[in-house]
């Protein structure tokens, strides 16, 4: 039928959640085919934060997290 799937090969072992790692793999490919790259990202606070180490005063960009109580 010509259409390409995107392959994820992922080592999973007995006891963990595959539905969360199904959904996270799902919510990054969203995220990258709107342009939005959540390693690129990571890496560049990640190496922001390592320069400053004394600086804690570093603005969180999702805090919805917080109340989630699942």
């Amino acid at each position: 039928m010509d259409v390409e799937l995107p392959f994820v090969k992922l080592p999973i072992v007995p006891g963990k959640n595959i539905t969360v790692i199904t959904e996270v793999i799902a919510l990054n490919y969203l995220l990258k085919h709107y342009g939005y790259d959540s390693a690129k990202v990571f890496r560049s606070r990640l190496e922001q934060r390592l320069k400053n180490p004394g600086n804690d005063n570093y603005e969180r960009g999702i805090d919805y997290f917080e109340h989630d109580f699942e």
